[in-house]
């Protein structure tokens, strides 16, 4: 008895070393950590049921088009929230027509006493940030009708995500000049110039995360003579989001984002600490590396081109010129104003009246989403609107009608 000294648990004797059970060690770490992994757990608690009340997803709403590169999916509905883990700005229920486009269902043959006016563009034009009735397409449409007088207006709605100036000509010449339109509204910016000369794009979605596509068909100039060249990796392209439709979304094209509210917020804290590279800054040759002023001469002759076009289907090319809102390479505005003077097309100041709506205090794009909100939509419709007042209703009504 004497040989041996008790010790708690038996754990020391005389003469021998008895190891301590293993468990104890996680049972004493556990409870250091318990004041940091019970505020977590409670705020990943929160953030799944916020996350609930105002849910967000992935869409794939655009599939491959062999004539334009790619377009809305027809016949589709989705909701869309943004790129944010959850809902916090806007949440809207998108359809699209049997077309592929965000509009509502329209008759190829234009009914009689109708003027139609075809609406080119990219995000900004589709408006997939705002419900039906609030995008500038449908604003201008309502507005219209108001007006006085016999005739009828109809709004085709042709804006898709991330098109440029080159992608323009090519849904014109696919559908919208289809449709017989007497006017063609193309929304005109710094981005849409270099979108003509950019054919890659990146995936958003783990699968296609790290792989560069040529999507987009292209246009460049050799001499005077415009070049089209189409979009090379058109069936990889296919193919990828074949193998994400089967992967990732699980046969649909649309998931809830089921977003964990604590890696959000350590993935926002180290991107805050590595230095977040933010957006591209163009440089003296534009994000595609290109002279401004070769850029601007390759767009106004696609713009030149389509003006041609539609003016032989009875219609006439209108641009909104939003490089002073949105950005562009230096004398995009002037280029484009000159243009519009020299070849009969119509000019409307669009950036200029988006900034002085926001000079005076009227906020026109969201925050975070940077896309127009509906202050935006309806400062672009009105601007649209004054534009056919002043020009539409000095022309003939024979002439307007006979298109």
């Amino acid at each position: 008895m004497g040989d041996h000294l008790e010790a708690d648990d038996g754990e020391v004797r005389r003469g021998e070393v008895v190891q301590r059970p293993p468990w104890r060690w996680w049972f004493y770490l556990v409870l250091g950590l318990l004041p940091v992994l019970v505020p977590l757990l409670l705020l990943e608690a929160a953030g799944r049921v916020f996350l609930l009340l105002r849910p967000s997803y992935d869409v794939l709403f655009l599939q491959p088009d062999r004539a334009v590169g790619w377009k809305q999916v027809p016949n589709l509905e989705w909701t869309w929230a943004g790129w944010h883990w959850y809902a916090n700005e806007f949440s809207v229920r998108i359809r699209t027509n049997s077309l592929g486009f965000r509009d509502r269902e329209r008759e190829r043959a234009k009914p009689e006493g109708v003027v139609r006016i075809a609406f080119l563009g990219d995000s900004f034009v589709e408006a997939a940030q705002v419900p039906l009735e609030k995008t500038a397409a449908q604003l201008l449409e309502t507005r219209l009708n108001r007006e006085p007088g016999p005739t009828r207006y109809e709004v085709l709605n042709f804006g898709i995500s991330n098109y440029g100036v080159g992608q323009y000509l090519l849904a014109w010449e696919e559908y919208a000049s289809q449709f017989a339109p007497d006017y063609v509204f193309a929304l005109v910016a710094g981005l849409h110039l270099e979108r003509t000369v950019a054919e890659s794009e990146v995936g958003r979605f783990h699968t296609t995360a790290s792989r560069a596509l040529r999507l987009r068909p292209t246009f460049r100039l050799r001499g005077s003579e415009l070049i089209r060249d189409p979009a090379a990796d058109y069936d990889a392209f296919v193919a990828a989001q074949r193998e994400l439709i089967e992967g990732e979304f699980g046969g649909r094209r649309s998931r809830r984002r089921e977003t964990s509210l604590v890696a959000h917020l350590v993935k926002r804290l180290w991107a805050r600490h590595a230095g977040d590279p933010g957006a591209v800054v163009m440089a003296s040759g534009g994000a595609s590396g290109r002279d401004p002023r070769s850029l601007i001469h390759l767009n106004l002759t696609i713009l030149e081109e389509l003006a041609a076009q539609a003016k032989a289907r009875g219609a006439r090319l209108v641009l909104a010129d939003a490089c002073p809102y949105l950005g562009g390479p230096e004398g995009c505005s002037h280029a484009l104003r000159t243009f519009c003077t020299h070849r009969d097309v119509g000019y409307v100041p669009l950036g200029e009246r988006l900034r002085a709506a926001n000079s005076r205090g009227r906020s026109t794009r969201w925050r975070r989403d940077g896309h127009f909100n509906e202050a935006g939509n309806e400062v672009f419709a009105e601007s649209m609107v004054e534009w056919m007042r002043k020009h539409a209703a000095s022309q003939p009504a024979e002439v307007v009608e006979s298109r």
